[in-house]
């Protein structure tokens, strides 16, 4: 007599289910670690451009380092230089080629992060001299006589990186 042996066993069965589980794991895990990536990748790129700011407003004066942050077509931009540089649009950079969100808290007092709108622009200034932080100039939305930015915040999913300012050195530091 012959056996008909048509369709899967349920050993077979789990087994193949027990793989693809495996492999989603996998997967959900790596898209995590990418998005962090792109966290931290940002964090460390305006904390390099606000060292480097510093700098060249040390060794050249006020408006030659300024940092000038701009949120335009849900991109974020930066230039180093005078916001008031006829060139600036077209020296400007992407900032993060990723889309994570970058907010700010301000020296109000209160916790606040503030969030950047489309053709929204941050200024930080430095003094030359000593390289404390001069001024920041925040969008309008933000709470008026607003000197400094306390931090800067960068958000993607669950993912969070801050970078600390401190005014009177004009430092910052990656938290």
């Amino acid at each position: 007599m012959k056996k008909n042996n048509k369709g899967f066993s349920y050993i077979e069965l789990v087994l193949v289910l027990g793989i693809i589980a495996v492999m989603l794991s996998v997967m959900a895990l790596s898209i995590g670690l990418v998005s962090r990536t792109n966290v931290n990748k940002a964090c460390d790129n305006l904390a390099t451009l606000l060292s480097q700011a510093r700098s060249e407003t040390m060794a050249k004066g006020m408006d030659d380092g300024s940092l000038c942050i701009e949120f335009e077509d849900d991109t974020y931009y930066y230039y180093i230089g005078s916001p008031y540089d006829s060139e600036f649009d077209e020296k400007k950079t992407e900032l993060v080629s990723s889309p994570v969100e970058l907010k700010f808290t301000i020296n109000s007092g209160a916790d606040v992060m503030y969030s950047m709108s489309d053709g929204d622009m941050i200024v930080v200034r430095y003094y030359p001299s000593s390289g404390a932080f001069y001024m920041s100039s925040v969008p309008v939305d933000a709470v008026s006589g607003a000197d400094f930015i306390n931090s800067f915040i960068f958000l993607k999913g669950d993912q969070m990186r801050t970078i600390q300012c401190y005014t009177p050195t004009g430092k910052v530091e990656i938290k």
